[in-house]
């Protein structure tokens, strides 16, 4: 661990390691459980995804070609169509073999929740999805499923 660790310090910029990375258990768990994975995906909040994005776990995983990698940019309903394509440049970049995929959990597009505040965010967490809501959610499911290569049995009946 600690030849790894002084190759994962010499190997990645000091301000792009989270507090995570140094930790030796948690490490353990990882390695354990990317060992037994076909598919490793990180939620990264598309607001800040670098924050979320340990460059550590990527590299781990990137060595390992036969492994896939699923960036999900969550909450992309809180930021513009331009910020969301700007991000996705920039992460296609930094991390060239994670495939990325887009995700709201609310059912609205990329932007749809500018706007609003954090009091009318809140508040729309408490009513159910429309149908348009769910259709929007399946579509976003369906690009998460398919970055991860996961096909999807068809909706129910009702289109649901």
């Amino acid at each position: 661990f600690e030849a790894w660790l002084a190759s994962v310090h010499g190997g990645c910029r000091a301000d792009a390691l989270s507090p995570f990375e140094h930790n030796l258990e948690v490490w353990r768990q990882l390695w354990r459980v990317v060992e037994r994975s076909d598919v490793v995906c990180i939620v990264a909040d598309v607001r800040n995804p670098l924050l979320h994005v340990p460059a550590a776990l990527y590299e781990h995983c990137a060595a390992r070609p036969s492994l896939r990698l699923v960036i999900v940019l969550s909450k992309v309903d809180l930021v513009s169509r331009e910020a969301l394509e700007r991000w996705r440049e920039a992460l296609s970049r930094r991390f060239p073999r994670a495939r990325l995929a887009t995700f709201s959990s609310k059912g609205r597009e990329v932007g749809g929740s500018l706007g609003g505040g954090v009091a009318s965010r809140r508040k729309a967490l408490g009513a159910p999805l429309s149908a348009a809501g769910r259709r929007t959610v399946r579509e976003y499911v369906e690009g998460v499923a398919e970055a991860c290569g996961v096909v999807l049995p068809p909706p129910d009946g009702d289109g649901e």
